[in-house]
């Protein structure tokens, strides 16, 4: 829902697997703490931005990530 409107995600470029070099991130370090928990979700974003879509080669900004939390709230409630 969140891919779809916001325009700083695309959930054809979103991983889910659990590959051994993201065994530290926060989304497989709640899954394993959280075993009862069927899904765990994060979002992970980059200070340097993006190289792919509408943001390519550009850094995101303060409003940037200020309109991504919009989104992602407004992607929960749709």
């Amino acid at each position: 829902m969140f891919s779809k409107v916001s325009p700083y995600i695309s959930y054809e470029d979103c991983s889910f697997e659990m590959t051994k070099d993201k065994e530290s991130t926060l989304r497989i370090s709640l899954y394993k703490e959280l075993k009862n928990v069927v899904n765990v979700f994060t979002m992970e974003t980059s200070f340097c931005g993006c190289d792919k879509g509408p943001f390519k080669n550009l850094h995101f900004t303060v409003d940037d990530y200020m309109n991504m939390g919009r989104d992602l709230l407004l992607g929960m409630m749709v």
